[in-house]
Formats: structure tokens, sequence, C-alpha cells
């Protein structure tokens, strides 16, 4: 019973390094790249200028 756990044991730690060791090497390989998020727009200044921009909006 002693060699069925150890054995058990022993396939899961093999197991989790090796899945451990594919997430490793596989984000290495990512390039970075920069962020596209189109035109940039202010943030209203108060309810006034939120109402102007579109009419829905909560204040």
């Amino acid at each position: 019973m002693k060699t069925q756990t150890r054995r058990r044991f022993l396939i899961s730690l093999g197991v989790t390094l090796g899945v451990a060791s594919l997430g490793l090497n596989g984000c290495s390989s990512i390039e970075p790249q920069p962020f596209s998020i189109g035109v940039v727009v202010k943030a209203p200044k108060g309810c006034q200028e939120l109402l102007a921009k579109d009419k829905r909006g909560d204040c």
C-alpha cells in the first residue's frame, strides 16, 4: 500500500513539474506589443459638459 501512494505522489509531482516547465517556456516566446486604444478623449469636467456631449448623460 505504501508503494502505491508513493507512486501516485511521484507521478503527480512529475506531472506538476512538467506542466510548470511548459508554462514558463511558453511565455518567453511572446514579444511585447504596444496597446492600440484609438482616439483619446478628455473626461467631462462637470454635469453641464457631460450633458452637452451626450443628452443621455446621468447627473
